[in-house]
């Protein structure tokens, strides 16, 4: 399974809450198409509907308050909208059971509500279960105030009471069945994982973060992976840049995880050299990490780096190579930096698998090390991950560095701040490099680059440097967004762009100055999904879905135990009343033998004669 696509699709399934208005409006429409139809008593129709439904937002809007629960009110109406439009549609189903009497069938679908909102409410409030029982049966404590003021006879709530706590319970059970897998495997309750991210695309909350991110601590394994390490030193020994290569995702999405890793690292690194460049290399979501203590450990391992390094003062042209894949490469020192370009073949990630085997092939006596690259820059929606490198371009690109003249290097950075909603805090980041030729590295910090835009930032900014090339962090902080993977352009003004591309690139050039290249590989322990993992996850959510018809059985017992219980309260009220009303009317018949009947019998409410 592509992974970048799973959560693209995990996020299209959230939807957001529509306007207030739209709520509100769509279920007044229905009510009042269904009184132009049904024409019920307009006392019964505004106490039993609209009174009741109005009366509900009013108790839930209470409650949320009392018990400090984030839900916003565009939330709230989406609740509302959606229990009463499933209670409505069970509402004419049954009143064709229960043509007779129409306040039967109300009670009997809003009872329904109890497990509709129970399951809604579930994965966003974080309240016991004796609260979150009261929140789930607000809309029978709303009708029941509403229905005294009827007239109706109250025997009817006791069916109804009785319903609704059925129901309330063959929800526990739905959501209890339906997860148990899950919690079986991970000891953790994926219902809440749901409110904690959902909640968290809606207001970034410190509280819902941290739940993510123990979540995912939970659910990761401890993994060795390597961290690269290129740092360029002026000839006074300062420092004048690092070029950080983690093989760890930046994901999952916005600061989750190891989400907004190029940052991270880079404002950690602040006191070491203010020009951090954190480039992304083979690596897919299943190399995400649980957070803020892995991005700790990299941190410490990338500055133990610092201290035992070797230093050289030599280092190549940039050389290309296109065959399948479009292949960029430069040796600094002693390693290998090479670019896989998503150009000919489109590819999005590669495997870290892939990327540890070319590592392996392209390594020489003059070769210690190699940096595998994803300029990744080229986005589509249909590319997958790059897992198969062709083995006779690696054999050509090898060959090839037999014959590169190594000179003396001069690096010049920029830092260039550059804001739009598809780029991430580091903005546009340039590092030029300059032996024979002069190079440009420009790296935006953001996840991929819009189809084409690639084509166009080069041709404008063409004869600045003797070759440019574009590369993106595939920081997932932009991918806030439920509907978009939020490549670079997709948010952007095209030529706003390229010119501040432009000024970053001048800002390097001035920067340059002679520089010594210090490289190491080494390797660090930390928490992430590891191999097969998003396919483990989707595997426990597929026999979560076979449970559905386990599941949905239960519903339907409830239905049906529902409707029995109505039917024969209903008859025995039934009965109960014609009883009444007949021994009450022998009563008045027995009167009128003695006076004189007018008016309205205040007994048995019949008229008198």
């Amino acid at each position: 399974m592509d992974t970048e696509k799973y959560f693209l699709s995990l996020r299209n399934r959230l939807f957001r809450s529509p306007n207030i208005i739209v709520s509100l409006g769509t279920v007044l429409v229905i009510l009042v198409i269904y009184e132009i139809f049904a024409h019920i008593n307009i006392k019964d129709f505004i106490l039993l509907f609209i009174g009741s439904y109005f009366l509900l937002i009013g108790l839930d809007a209470l409650f949320f308050k009392i018990t400090k629960q984030y839900f916003p009110w565009e939330r709230l109406f989406l609740l509302e909208e959606i229990v009463f439009i499933f209670v409505f549609i069970v509402y004419l189903i049954f009143l064709i059971i229960f043509s007779e009497k129409f306040v039967v069938s109300l009670l009997l679908s809003l009872s329904l509500s109890t497990f509709l909102r129970y399951m809604f409410l579930k994965p966003f409030l974080n309240v016991n279960e004796k609260t979150l029982t009261i929140f789930s049966l607000n809309y029978v404590f709303s009708l029941t105030i509403m229905y005294i003021f009827t007239g109706y006879s109250l025997f009817y709530l006791i069916p109804f009471y009785i319903s609704s706590i059925l129901f309330y319970y063959s929800s526990r059970f739905f959501i209890y069945y339906l997860s148990r897998e899950f919690r079986m495997e991970y000891n953790l309750d994926p219902v809440k994982y749901v409110g904690y991210f959902i909640n968290y695309l809606s207001q970034r909350s410190t509280d819902d973060l941290l739940s993510l991110n123990n979540f995912l601590k939970v659910m990761y394994s401890v993994k060795e992976l390597p961290i690269q390490v290129i740092a360029l030193r002026k000839k006074n020994n300062e420092l004048k840049g690092l070029l950080i290569f983690p093989y760890i995702h930046p994901g999952p999405f916005g600061e989750v995880g190891c989400s907004n890793l190029p940052y991270r690292i880079a404002k950690k690194l602040e006191p070491v050299s203010k020009n951090v460049m954190v480039f992304h290399t083979s690596s897919t979501h299943d190399e995400n990490c649980s957070g803020e203590e892995d991005i700790e450990k990299i941190v410490k391992t990338i500055k133990e780096s610092l201290n035992i390094m070797k230093f050289y003062d030599t280092g190549t042209d940039v050389s290309r190579y296109v065959d399948k894949i479009n292949f960029r490469y430069q040796v600094l020192g002693d390693t290998l930096m090479l670019t896989l370009l998503p150009i000919n073949n489109g590819f999005d990630d590669v495997s870290l698998e892939e990327g540890m085997k070319v590592m392996r092939k392209m390594k020489s006596s003059n070769i210690r090390n190699v940096v595998i690259i994803d300029a990744h820059n080229n986005f589509h929606i249909n590319y997958r991950i790059l897992k198969e490198i062709d083995q006779n371009s690696l054999k050509k690109i090898k060959e090839n560095l037999k014959d590169m003249k190594r000179v003396k290097i001069a690096a010049g950075f920029s830092n260039h701040k550059y804001e739009s909603g598809s780029v991430g805090p580091l903005g546009i980041q340039t590092l030029v490099l300059k032996t024979n030729r002069t190079y440009a590295y420009a790296l935006l910090d953001g996840n991929n680059v819009v189809l084409g835009l690639r084509e166009k930032i080069l041709k404008s900014l063409d004869g600045i440097v003797d070759d440019l090339e574009i590369y993106t962090t595939d920081n997932h902080i932009v991918n806030m967004d439920p509907k978009d993977l939020n490549p670079i352009g997709n948010k952007d003004d095209e030529n706003i762009l390229i010119e501040n591309i432009r000024e970053s690139l001048f800002e390097a050039i001035k920067d340059m100055e002679e520089v010594q290249i210090g490289t190491h590989t080494t390797r660090v322990l930390v928490k992430v999904g590891g191999k097969g993992y998003v396919e483990k996850v989707s595997e426990i959510v597929g026999r979560m879905v076979k449970r559905l018809r386990v599941s949905i059985l239960i519903v339907i017992l409830s239905f049906i135990f529902s409707i029995l219980i109505f039917y024969f309260s209903f008859r025995i009220i039934h009965k109960i009343n014609i009883t009444q009303k007949t021994s009450l009317l022998s009563l008045c018949l027995s009167r009128s033998v003695t006076e004189s009947c007018q008016g309205v019998c205040h007994v048995c409410g019949e008229g008198r004669r």
